[in-house]
């Protein structure tokens, strides 16, 4: 890591700064930010279609790279080799990669020596619902070739830790996700916010905020709202244009208590939602530790989780859990009393903050800038 001296990061795998996208993009946002306030010099890659045009976005510098849209499925890959490629000849110290499918080009890339890689390996991407056999192989041979080409391997959650251990012998490195380190729960109204035949009461709606993927458990979520036979509104948030999305309007969008209220990604408007909802409703069932879960705790949310490790190890005993569609209608069925939302408020402020996460990738890096 030249001498020991960590300057320049260069951030590739995510599809932008600021976030329009996902978990990955909002830790790319906020790591690049909290490491280029710590004086390092921080480059985030942004795709030629984000909307986000200007070089910089705070202290971070951004940096616009092709995005060929037209090649489908293979755009991303190609667009990381162009990250990866420019990241190399800026003589970056480190690349942290978020997600490990761009790891497929550090065989062929000679350069690579020359820069510290630290990839950041999620969850166990290869088991979404949204993968083809085809993808999943793929997936799986990335999965390896970034074990094999990496120098630290980053993971956010026990469970993902206990796999690449268990599977590989490898040690890998808790870097989580975090909260806002702001006042929560104090949210006093919903201006600005208007869903085409949604009357949002205060406390009167279910929420649900995710990217409308089979993992997500959406349609599930939908069932067991319509089976629970209540009178709020379900409110989900998330880009109706996947094709797991138009299979969901398509089947759904007639109910006249369920709206799709399409991506959005104003952080006051998504915080002014949470919490005024009478219950949030969590789907994510493969991965690590889901941002939104931890946005939902700190703004207070009432949650009903799908039940697996994951979300048990991060909500703990403060939300309600379900497996099926029947047993989240039981559940949205009691009466919503949240008896824990101030321990909850502040154990999520205590425990996931993003401070926190670029302390612990200091600490993978080996070393404090100058």
């Amino acid at each position: 890591m030249h001498d020991g001296k960590v300057e320049s990061i260069h951030m590739v795998g995510t599809y932008g700064i600021p976030n329009r996208y996902g978990g990955f993009e909002r830790f790319a946002e906020e790591i690049s930010a909290g490491l280029a306030r710590r004086g390092y010099t921080v480059t985030v890659y942004n795709p030629s279609v984000h909307p986000y045009r200007n070089p910089v976005l705070g202290e971070v510098r951004v940096v616009r790279k092709t995005f060929l849209r037209f090649l489908g499925p293979v755009a991303p890959l190609v667009f990381d080799l162009f990250c990866l490629r420019h990241a190399l000849r800026s003589k970056a110290h480190v690349i942290l990669q978020c997600g490990y499918t761009s790891s497929v080009w550090l065989p062929v890339l000679s350069r690579r020596k020359r820069a510290f890689i630290i990839t950041h390996m999620d969850g166990m991407e290869w088991k979404r619902g949204k993968w083809g056999w085809m993808a999943g192989r793929f997936i799986r041979w990335c999965e390896k070739l970034a074990v094999k080409y990496s120098d630290r391997l980053l993971t956010d959650h026990p469970e993902v830790q206990k796999y690449y251990s268990g599977k590989y012998g490898i040690k890998t490195f808790h870097v989580g996700y975090g909260v806002d380190e702001k006042e929560y729960g104090n949210g006093k109204d919903l201006s600005g916010l208007s869903f085409p035949g949604a009357d949002l009461k205060l406390e009167g709606y279910c929420l649900s905020i995710a990217r409308l993927e089979p993992e997500n458990q959406g349609e599930m979520i939908i069932r067991g709202f319509l089976q629970a036979g209540i009178p709020d509104t379900l409110v989900i948030v998330g880009d109706t244009g996947t094709r797991y999305g138009r299979r969901l309007t398509r089947r759904f969008g007639h109910h006249k208590n369920i709206c799709f209220a399409g991506a959005l990604y104003d952080t006051e408007k998504l915080r002014h939602l949470r919490q005024h909802c009478r219950v949030y409703l969590h789907g994510h069932s493969v991965g690590g530790t889901n941002p939104s879960i931890l946005e939902a705790m700190a703004d207070g949310c009432l949650i009903l989780a799908h039940d697996n490790p994951f979300n048990r190890e991060v909500l703990r005993h403060f939300g309600k859990y379900f497996r099926t569609a029947g047993e989240l209608a039981a559940l949205l069925r009691e009466p919503a009393l949240h008896t824990h939302r101030k321990a909850q408020i502040e154990y999520t402020q205590e425990n996931y903050r993003w401070g926190k996460a670029v302390d612990a990738l200091e600490n993978v890096m080996g070393t404090r800038v100058g």
